[in-house]
């Protein structure tokens, strides 16, 4: 028997989903000076990036399912935990070499 739902997504995922957003938005609430401080300008520009994916992360967490297909790909984790996972390495990367 499969474990997929009626919208044909596995919990685990739906799981994966909410724990990343969870983890990612309870690091930039607490410790925000992560990200630096003042923030660089390259942060600054990747920030959107992540903060989409985190919402995207969230939609698909906690289980809501958009009517319109374009939205489901959009707030999906076909995109957020590359948005996540994109824009997260960059900032990272703009942390460890500030200078580039």
């Amino acid at each position: 028997m499969s474990d997929l739902g009626r919208t044909g997504v596995r919990p685990r995922s739906r799981a994966f989903s909410l724990a990343l957003a969870i983890g990612v938005s309870a690091t930039l609430l607490f410790y925000p000076y992560l990200l630096g401080s003042p923030p660089s300008p390259h942060v600054h520009a990747l920030l959107p990036i992540l903060l989409f994916g985190v919402s995207g992360a969230w939609v698909h967490g906690l289980g809501f399912v958009p009517r319109r297909r374009v939205w489901r790909i959009l707030f999906g984790p076909i995109v957020a935990w590359p948005a996540i996972a994109i824009s997260g390495l960059l900032i990272a990367a703009s942390r460890i070499a500030p200078g580039t």
